[in-house]
């Protein structure tokens, strides 16, 4: 995998602020990206619900700040906890 393919577009700003997207996956864990895709958390299956991510994003106001992309294999480490 190359360098830039972790890094992402060079082109975009970093770190950048804004209203997180909130994507609900089939197996129903919660992934929150930045508008340009990147991870920002991810929540498992039955531990959204009532959460302190649910109660954030529940506010009109909140935003990220994201650095830009995290390495997949970063995140895939998370997810085989």
């Amino acid at each position: 995998m190359s360098q830039l393919s972790l890094l992402g577009d060079p082109g975009l700003p970093r770190p950048h602020a804004a209203r997180p997207i909130v994507r609900r996956l089939r197996g129903g864990g919660v992934s929150v990206v930045c508008p340009y895709g990147h991870l920002i958390w991810h929540v498992r299956a039955g531990e959204w619900a009532g959460s302190t991510y649910q109660a954030r994003l529940g506010d009109p106001a909140y935003t990220v700040t994201c650095d830009g992309p995290v390495p997949v294999e970063v995140w895939w480490r998370e997810q085989c906890r």
